[in-house]
């Protein structure tokens, strides 16, 4: 990546937390959504709230205080119609930038000036010239960021690099290019990033969405295919240890999960691998089930491997399941980073002479230093595929392939459950156990953010935490949200002074980020204020009130998963969405948060947010997952005849017989982004 201009090794480094590590990365980093400032205006025509190009003469710029410890720079514009004032927050080389008598191209959102009134951009997009160029007068690419790479940045580096598009690894074959009408790849990355108009970015999109959708099919076919020749341990269906197993967890079980257990056991009981997705909301109770699977592998002789996306999760399922497990005698340990050496020889060596029946841990349960003598079933949970690769070096080293379980608290739509996950049989947990609450949803403008303090200082009184959670870490020119870290400290100091707040985002170290979510499960702590890194986390049930902040900039999926952190203990719950969104820009963030006051099922959510984004990414705004990854571009995925056709030409290829590059292609699909 260094030898593109402009990127030096500190960049080469922020661009990796997007995942991309390559030219070919960088190109398939696709926009999340474009800006449509293609049309200019005269300034005589700027409206408030819209988002517009103008092409005006710079006649005036200072600096000025912008509020809150800011400095603004002011520019005073004009065209042949009228003139009008640019505003850029902490952003002083912009005064050094723009010089009197400077033709220039404004792209952006036009307020009312609160100081001087009249019309004025704020922070917009700028060229010199008349024409505009990558970031005004145009379908302006906007894309998934991180700190310190904004989009302005990474539309510069894209079209440095858009000549390599040319010797991009395409994998669907010229006559399927022909017989779909679809654009050659090179042209659709670049429209899909510069796109000359609304039709051509259509196109390109439908063309990206088509190769990745023709991939997953055949990968799921490969996958199908390869299970039909593998062999698994025959764990039978021991009725009278199912209903051991059921007796011995302290609860009633939903009739959900007695389904799901059933077909898990008839699964595990052929001579087939088992290959399910047991999908359900935020205390569900998925892990329940994935302890009566465990003890009916244990019955019939088998370990089981259960894997986390991380340590403190590793953690938390260890003490879920020790107390269903202990009553049926199994031996039970956990394997993490902090494990100790001595402890981790035992495990292993616990392990490997077959005297543990479960481990827990991270995904270091793969490596190859972990050798189960009997291993039966690998559960699986969030965030990773358990792929066919892993599934191998586990038989090579047990003589049989596992069973898998995979579990993921988020809901998939039915849209999309065969496309993305058809390799695997999926169960739904579509009930919550006795005693689970519905947790209040609420909006609250920014008028009542005061009333919104009242009531947390209110339910802290009452003995009760806090989650507040931050679009970013530390703040930033580009977007104007409330981080992790200057939140924390204001409402320390100005909100909240009595009371004992932690700070956690994800740029702190694992054990730092454990040992604060420690502390606040003990009660160290009253507020957490923190990034979205507590998504996925572990239990709180004291914690009562889940407070967004800029709930605007979150997608509905991860919306749900904040709100599931409360509402796990006795005393009732509540989501307080507090939103920033204003304008013409925020009629899509109104319809999420609307939904999330309206539904409380994950399910019926990822169905509305499937209706509300229509074209674009599939993962919002967010960022969440690498850039990438999210050219599954929904465009595609809700097309059924686009996905017909590539499950189609993909049966054929399969038919036909897969060259090797192709079959690689298709099993790291999500590793998208090698030149050729």
């Amino acid at each position: 990546m260094t030898a593109l201009a402009g990127v030096t090794p500190a960049y080469a480094k922020k661009l990796e937390r997007l995942g991309i590590l390559t030219v070919g990365d960088l190109l398939q980093h696709y926009p999340r959504r474009h800006e449509d400032f293609s049309r200019t205006v005269p300034v005589i025509f700027l409206a408030d709230g819209a988002k517009q190009t103008v092409k005006v003469q710079v006649e005036q710029v200072r600096r000025r205080p912008g509020g809150r410890g800011r400095l603004a720079t002011e520019a005073f514009l004009s065209d042949d119609s009228g003139r009008m004032k640019a505003i850029w927050f902490n952003q002083p080389y912009m005064a050094q930038t723009l010089h009197v008598g400077d033709e220039v191209v404004l792209s952006g959102k036009v307020q009312k000036d609160r100081r001087g009134g009249g019309l004025a951009m704020m922070n917009p997009a700028f060229e010199r010239g008349t024409t505009g160029g990558l970031h005004t007068g145009r379908l302006v690419p906007l894309y998934p960021e991180t700190y310190g790479l904004t989009s302005k940045w990474i539309r510069a580096r894209i079209d440095a690099a858009m000549d390599s598009a040319d010797q991009m690894r395409d994998e669907v074959p010229a006559d399927v290019e022909r017989s779909q009408a679809l654009p050659s790849l090179p042209r659709a990355i670049r429209q899909v990033h510069y796109p000359n108009d609304e039709e051509e970015l259509n196109q390109a999109r439908k063309r990206i969405a088509f190769r990745q959708l023709l991939l997953m099919q055949i990968a799921v076919l490969i996958s199908r295919e390869q299970r039909e020749h593998q062999v698994a341990p025959k764990i039978a269906y021991d009725v009278e240890r199912a209903r051991a197993i059921r007796d011995a967890l302290p609860f009633d079980l939903t009739d959900a999960q007695r389904k799901a257990a059933h077909f898990i056991f008839k699964d595990m009981a052929e001579p087939r691998p088992m290959a399910r997705l047991l999908q359900g909301d935020v205390g569900s109770g998925k892990t329940a089930v994935a302890a009566m699977a465990a003890a009916m592998a244990s019955r019939a002789g088998y370990q089981t491997l259960l894997m986390a996306p991380t340590e403190i999760l590793a953690q938390q399922h260890a003490r879920t399941l020790r107390p269903y497990l202990e009553p049926l005698q199994m031996r039970m340990d956990l394997l993490v980073g902090s494990t100790t050496a001595a402890n981790r020889r035992r495990i292993l060596d616990e392990l490997s002479q077959g005297d543990l029946d479960l481990l827990v841990g991270t995904h270091a349960l793969i490596e190859p230093t972990v050798v189960p003598r009997s291993l039966g079933l690998v559960v699986s949970d969030e965030q990773h595929r358990f792929g066919v690769g892993q599934r191998e070096a586990l038989a090579q080293r047990s003589g049989t392939f596992p069973h898998v379980l995979s579990m993921t608290a988020t809901p998939i739509p039915r849209t999309l459950q065969l496309t993305l996950y058809g390799d695997l049989t999926v169960s739904v947990l579509d009930q919550m156990p006795p005693g689970r609450q519905v947790v209040e949803t609420r909006m609250v403008p920014a008028a009542q953010r005061q009333e919104a303090y009242d009531f947390v200082r209110g339910q802290v009184a009452g003995g009760r935490q806090v989650f507040v959670i931050c679009p970013l870490v530390e703040d930033s020119d580009l977007i104007q949200a409330r981080s992790a870290t200057s939140e924390h400290e204001r409402l320390q100091k100005e909100v909240f002074p009595e009371m004992r707040l932690a700070l956690l985002h994800g740029r702190m170290k694992p054990a730092e980020k454990d040992g604060v979510m420690e502390a606040f499960k003990a009660g160290e702590f009253q507020i957490l204020v923190s990034t979205s890194v507590v998504e996925v986390g572990v239990d709180v049930p004291n914690a009562t009130v889940m407070m967004i902040e800029g709930a605007e900039r979150f997608g509905l999926a991860q919306l749900h998963q904040f709100r599931g952190r409360v509402g796990r203990g006795e005393h009732k719950a509540f989501c307080l969405l507090l939103s920033d969104a204003e304008g013409a820009d925020s009629a899509d963030s109104n319809r999420r948060l609307d939904a999330m006051v309206r539904y409380s099922s994950g399910f019926d959510l990822a169905e509305e947010d499937l209706k509300i984004r229509g074209p674009g990414d599939l993962i919002g705004a967010t960022g969440a997952q690498h850039g990438h990854d999210a050219g599954l571009l929904v465009a595609g995925l809700l097309d059924v005849r686009l996905i017909a056709a590539a499950r189609e030409e993909a049966e054929r290829l399969v038919r036909q017989g897969l060259d090797p590059a192709m079959v690689r292609a298709a099993q790291g699909f999500h590793i998208a982004g090698s030149l050729s």
